[in-house]
């Protein structure tokens, strides 16, 4: 399966199936979700064992650890 909709099927698509759409399954104000935050490609596999490769965290759709170009 593609990334793409690898990530369809992991969130929206299993949020749909769930009943839970709507609060869940997408980053958008309103929902809940959490979320890590990359600034480079995820698709290299080793990235992850890169140091301080995640720059941003959110839990239940508020930020843990900011990234620097989110405000507010």
């Amino acid at each position: 399966m593609p990334a793409p909709e690898a990530l369809l099927a992991a969130t929206i698509r299993g949020a749909e199936l769930c009943g839970v759409d709507d609060e869940l399954g997408r980053i958008a104000p309103g929902y809940f979700f959490d979320a890590i935050v990359l600034d480079r490609d995820r698709s290299n596999g080793t990235l992850f064992a890169e140091p301080d490769i995640v720059t941003g965290v959110f839990k239940g759709g508020e930020p843990v650890v900011a990234h620097p170009r989110l405000t507010g």
